[in-house]
């Protein structure tokens, strides 16, 4: 079974067992995690496979070679994380819940509160973008 979603696009997060108290079901945030890990898988492949369309591998320095080895061995360990946490998050029991507000002041990036949070960050977390259209930026 495939971890990416066959058209591409990131999985939607799903409500949430938490209630107006600022507390999150640990389980539910578990298994939202095992879905960001599995998204972060599907970039690492399509990483891979750009990179495979440049110059023939063959021409390029062994050490370079070896080096992009690390782009599977990460593809690898995020397929085995995200499928680690949905099993976690299938067996957490309902009642143990953490608060929301320390977990999210952890989290730099918006769209990556937004997938984890949402709706629980009312207010705090932007909408969602849709990381797949706009301008590439080179660091």
């Amino acid at each position: 079974m495939s971890i990416c979603q066959p058209d591409g696009r990131r999985h939607q997060p799903g409500q949430s067992r938490a209630s107006g108290d600022g507390l999150v079901a640990l389980g539910d945030l578990a298994g939202r995690i095992g879905g960001e890990l599995g998204h972060l898988t599907c970039l690492a492949l399509q990483v891979q496979t750009a990179l495979s369309g440049t110059p023939p591998l063959l021409a390029w320095a062994h050490a370079d070679q070896a080096r992009l080895q690390g782009i599977d061995r990460i593809t690898q360990s995020l397929t085995d994380l995200a499928r680690l946490m949905t099993v976690i998050a299938a067996h957490v029991p309902a009642d143990i819940r953490l608060p929301v507000e320390p977990l999210l002041s952890s989290v730099i990036l918006n769209d990556l509160s937004h997938q984890l949070f949402s709706p629980l960050a009312t207010g705090r977390v932007g909408p969602a973008r849709d990381l797949s259209v706009g301008d590439v930026h080179w660091f």
